[in-house]
C-alpha cells in the first residue's frame, strides 16, 4: 500500500512546484494576466523607495527639453529592431489598439531615459497616465527605469494637419520634422496618394510655428479668477517634530561629505527618543533601514504626497500600517549618515522633492 501513497505524493509535489514555479516567473506571468490596482501599487511603492535618495539634484520643469531626449519611432505595431528598446506586450498592443479606435492618434514614442526623470515627470511630459507606461514596458522593478534605458511611451502627442492643393507628403513631413514613412505608417497610406480636404494626424510633431502678426496674444484672467485660484486650497501637513532647522531644503554644503549638493528635505534638530509623529493621514509604504538614512521610514498619503522621516533611533511604524496625523510612528535618534540626534523630513509629489516650509502648518 505504500508505493501508491508514494506516486500520488509525487504528482502533488510536481504541481505544486509548477505553481510555485509559474508564479515567480512574474515577468513572463505579466504578460498574459491583467495587472490589478494592487499590483500596480506594488510596483509604484518599489519605484518611490528606490527613487528616493539623501542629496540628489531636483527635477529639472517638464518643459525644458534636459529633462529627457525623445527618440521618436517611425513605426506603430511592427516589431522593433534595436535590443535596447522593451518592447510591448501582446496584452498591451491589444489595449493600445483598442484606444486608438477611439482616438487614431495614438501611438507608441520612444523614449531614452536621463538623469532626473522619473516615471511620473515622464508620465506629465507625454501627457498620460504612468501606468500605461508601467503596461506598455511591462515594468516590475525600479531598475527597468534607470537613466540611460529606453522605453515605449503610449501617447497622442502630435497634430491634425488639413491637406491642402500644394500639399505633398515631402512637403507635410519637411514642415513637421517627421518622416514621410512615419505619416504614411500612422495614416495606413500607401504609396504617395493624398486627398485635398483629407486630415492626417503627424504623430510626434509640434505645430508649425506661426507669424507674430498671426499669433493670438491670450487675455489675462480677471483679477477675481487669479485670487481663486490663488486661493486654492493646498495640502497641509503637521510638524512631525518640533525644533531648530539645522539644515535647510536646497542647496547645501554636505556635511557628510563636504561637497556642494541639493538637501531635499528638511533637517530638524531634537533630543535622542523624541516622539516623531505622521505629518499626514496616510500608509507606511516602507519601514526599514536604507543607506545614509539609517532607520527611515516612508508614507504615502493622497495626491500623490509622499512624506519621508529618517535617522530613527527606532521606528514604530510598519509597513502596510495605516497612521493618522499626529500618531507617533518612531523615536527621534541618529542612526545613519547623521553629526547628531536630529530628525531628516521631506514632502514630495510622487518623487519630486518639494520643500516642507511651504506645506507645513
Amino acid at each position: 500500500m505504500r508505493k501508491p501513497i508514494i506516486v500520488i505524493t509525487g504528482v502533488v509535489a510536481v504541481v505544486i512546484f509548477c505553481i510555485i514555479g509559474i508564479g515567480e516567473l512574474s515577468g513572463n506571468a505579466s504578460s498574459n494576466t491583467p495587472r490589478h490596482d494592487s499590483d500596480f501599487e506594488k510596483i509604484e511603492n518599489a519605484i518611490i523607495i528606490h527613487g528616493i535618495t539623501a542629496e540628489e539634484e531636483p527635477e529639472e520643469p517638464v518643459h525644458k527639453e534636459s529633462q529627457g531626449k525623445i527618440v521618436y519611432d517611425d513605426r506603430f505595431s511592427d516589431s522593433l529592431e534595436s535590443t535596447n528598446v522593451v518592447q510591448p506586450k501582446n496584452t498591451f498592443m491589444k489595449e493600445l489598439n483598442l484606444l486608438r479606435q477611439k482616438d487614431r492618434s495614438w501611438h507608441l514614442s520612444k523614449y531614452t531615459i536621463r538623469k532626473g526623470d522619473n516615471l511620473w515627470s515622464i508620465a506629465r511630459r507625454f501627457k498620460i497616465d504612468h501606468k500605461l507606461i508601467i503596461k506598455a514596458n511591462d515594468i516590475s522593478n525600479p531598475h527597468m527605469l534607470s537613466a540611460g534605458k529606453q522605453i515605449l511611451v503610449p501617447n497622442r502627442e502630435g497634430v491634425k494637419h488639413k491637406i491642402m492643393r500644394k500639399d505633398s507628403l515631402s512637403s507635410i513631413a519637411a514642415a513637421y520634422g517627421v518622416s514621410v514613412h512615419k505619416i504614411r505608417r500612422h495614416n495606413n497610406i500607401a504609396g504617395n496618394t493624398i486627398r485635398i480636404g483629407e486630415v492626417l494626424f503627424i504623430p510626434d510633431a509640434h505645430p508649425i510655428k506661426k507669424k507674430k502678426a498671426e499669433m493670438i496674444i491670450p487675455r489675462r484672467a480677471p483679477a477675481s479668477v487669479a485670487k481663486a485660484r490663488e486661493e486654492r486650497p493646498r495640502k497641509i501637513f503637521l510638524w512631525p517634530v518640533y525644533g531648530r532647522i539645522t539644515s535647510s531644503f536646497g542647496r547645501r554644503i554636505s556635511p557628510i561629505s563636504g561637497k556642494r549638493s541639493f538637501h531635499t528635505g528638511l533637517d530638524i534638530g531634537c533630543p535622542m527618543d523624541t516622539p516623531v509623529k505622521a505629518a499626514a493621514d496616510g500608509k507606511v509604504i516602507f519601514s526599514g533601514w536604507k543607506e545614509i538614512f539609517g532607520n527611515m521610514i516612508i508614507i504615502k498619503h493622497d495626491e500623490g504626497f509622499i512624506t519621508v522621516y529618517a535617522h530613527h533611533k527606532e521606528n514604530l511604524a510598519k509597513e502596510n500600517d495605516v497612521v493618522k496625523a499626529g500618531d507617533v510612528i518612531a523615536r527621534s535618534g541618529t542612526t545613519g549618515a547623521s553629526t547628531g540626534p536630529h530628525l531628516h523630513f521631506e514632502i514630495r509629489k510622487h518623487l519630486t522633492p518639494l520643500n516642507p516650509i511651504r506645506l507645513l502648518r
